[in-house]
Parts: structure tokens; sequence; C-alpha cells
């Protein structure tokens, strides 16, 4: 390879490298920082530090968070029955769902995303949550979007379903339409079915007409 065509392949390779580290140094658009501020996820594999109490939590979101809203903050611990004193380490599983979707709600979030939420709450406490985002759903322009294994909180908390076996959609429609048709579990297991079958007959070969 001629020397000048090593040159200009190193000074290509070198314009490359710092156009990257250029990129990630960079703050992230404004915009993308915003969508971010106003999306708030709360998942069951989640948890917060053992060591610290509610109220360094309480402390550290509000730091991240500009919409904070410190009145309800004070409304769910009360309604959560969580003292800002407590440490996370003495918290129950039910307990610490519940913290860890008040640092979620304070911050009013236009999107909130929910991966089983309820799952391992006794039903008191289920109870409680679904109410709290029942009354969330209602009172606010906020969207939910949940998954959860637990029909009884797909019936009290969703609007639209969508049903998912393997990764694929198998059945979406209104809560409405699904309970019309019976217990979701059947209707899920009926879309299960109905999709395999589908598959089936498009997968078989066909043969042809003999003459």
């Amino acid at each position: 390879m001629p020397t000048s065509e090593v040159v200009s392949l190193e000074a290509h390779i070198k314009a490359q490298v710092q156009e990257a580290v250029r990129f990630a140094e960079q703050s992230p658009p404004a915009e993308e920082a915003t969508i971010k501020q106003s999306v708030a996820l709360v998942s069951e594999d989640m948890a917060p530090y053992g060591a610290a109490s509610i109220a360094w939590h309480l402390s550290f979101v509000r730091s991240l968070a500009p919409s904070w809203d410190e009145a309800y903050a004070r409304d769910l611990l009360g309604r959560f029955a969580l003292r800002p004193e407590q440490r996370v380490r003495g918290l129950s599983r039910g307990q610490t769902v519940r913290l860890l979707l008040l640092l979620a709600l304070v911050r009013r979030p236009r999107l909130l995303l929910l991966d089983e939420p309820t799952t391992g709450l006794d039903p008191r406490v289920r109870e409680e949550v679904r109410g709290e985002l029942a009354r969330l759903a209602r009172d606010t322009s906020t969207t939910i979007v949940f998954s959860s294994h637990l029909t009884e909180d797909v019936e009290a908390l969703a609007e639209e379903v969508v049903m998912l076996d393997g990764g694929r959609v198998v059945r979406r429609a209104g809560i409405a339409e699904l309970l019309a048709e019976g217990p979701l579990d059947r209707v899920f297991l009926r879309a299960i079915g109905a999709t395999a079958g589908s598959a089936a007959s498009q997968a078989m070969p066909r043969r042809e007409a003999s003459r």
C-alpha cells in the first residue's frame, strides 16, 4: 500500500475515534433528558439501598426530579404506612414495593411503567396498591403500562389489554370486550389455542390435487 494511502487511512481512523469520543462526552439532547424525566419505572427485581433510610431515598430522588411533589410524598408516606426514619433492610416485601411506587409516583411522571407491581404482596397490600394506581390513572394525565400474571390486577386497572405468549401478541382488545367473553384466564387460553391452530395450519404443507 502506498505511503500516502496509509497516512490517509490513519487520518480517517483518527477522525472517527475523535468523533466517537466527542459524542460520548456530550450531554444528552435536551429532548431526551426531558423525556427521561417524564418516565418512571418500577420492576419486581428493583431493590432500594438496604443500608439507607426511607428519608435518604426521598432526598436522593428529590435531587434528581424537578417535578418532585413534596405534599404528595407526605401524603403517600401516610397512606402507605411508611416512616422516613425506617431502614430499607428492615422493610417487608410489601413495604419495599410501596416505597418503590412512592419514589416513582411523587415524580408525577407522564408515563409509568410497571413490571409485576403487586407480585408477592398480601391481598390487603395488593388492594391498596391497586387503589393508588387506579386513583393516579383517574385523577392525573399519567399513562400506566404494566405487565402482570394476576388477572385481578388487569381487571381492576386496565383499559386495553395485550396478551402475550412466548413473546408473541395473541390478542389485543379493550378490557370490556374481553370480560364480555368470560374470565380473562379462559380468554387467554382460547387466544393461545387459536393462534397455535393458525400457525399449525400455515405450516402444514399443501398437497396438490391428483388429476
